[in-house]
């Protein structure tokens, strides 16, 4: 099991679902149990948990904090505690999910469904802006001396430019982020078409190219980004 961290991640507003999720075996057979429906419903919920709390597959109620089994966890997921019990054991049963002895629950094949290694990248660059947003407000509530009127409107006018150039920064970051999520996504179908599907020799050298060019695309879309940023 992972470890906890005192840290909370960064959120990521966003999971992936496969598409042929209820086409999937173990789908079909909880969806044929009684509540099966329900437990579904359960699972996409706990995907979205995991999502939301974007560490590795982990849900908790916080970090280094457990959910209690099954009463909390079922008056989250707004779900009886039969019902909920239910849904460890089947999603346990099945190898969907670990719970450790603390009742950590672990999604076990989530990291290999999300786009981690996009993940990685836009927390580095969340963490990045959040490092200049608290710098700056330092500097924003920093002591004015009160007879010095002048300085006084200097900082003022100061910190509307500051918010300015933020709003922009996150606005440059966000299209940032975005191309690299569309780069690592192209990166993952190209992987998978190569381990998926029957090729000759030629065309999988080709598409390997392809995938070393995606990553020096997005290895200079990150060199420019940090290249961008002002000296400390």
């Amino acid at each position: 099991m992972p470890d906890k961290n005192n840290n909370m991640p960064i959120e990521i507003s966003w999971v992936k679902i496969l598409t042929n999720t209820f086409r999937n075996q173990k789908i079909l057979l909880i969806r044929a149990l009684p509540e099966g429906d329900a437990l579904v419903c359960m699972w996409l919920q706990m995907i979205c948990m995991a999502g939301e709390l974007n560490d590795n597959g982990l849900i908790y109620l916080s970090p280094g904090v457990a959910y209690e089994l099954p009463d909390e966890l079922a008056t989250i997921m707004g779900r009886s505690i039969p019902v909920t019990q239910l849904a460890l054991h089947t999603f346990t049963r099945y190898k969907m999910i670990e719970i450790d002895e603390q009742g950590f629950i672990l999604l076990r094949n989530f990291t290999k469904i999300q786009n981690i290694e996009g993940m990685d990248r836009v927390r580095e660059l969340n963490r990045a802006r959040q490092q200049r947003f608290r710098h700056r407000q330092k500097q924003i509530t920093a002591p004015v001396l009160p007879s010095v009127a002048l300085h006084s409107v200097i900082v003022t006018m100061q910190e509307k430019k500051e918010i300015r150039e933020e709003k922009k920064e996150i606005r440059e970051e966000e299209d940032t982020t975005g191309e690299l999520l569309n780069i690592f996504n192209e990166i993952k179908k190209i992987k998978y078409s190569i381990e998926n599907q029957s090729m000759n020799k030629h065309n999988k050298r080709i598409r390997e190219w392809d995938i070393e060019m995606l990553h020096q695309k997005a290895d200079d879309l990150i060199k420019d980004y940090y290249d961008s940023l002002p000296a400390t």
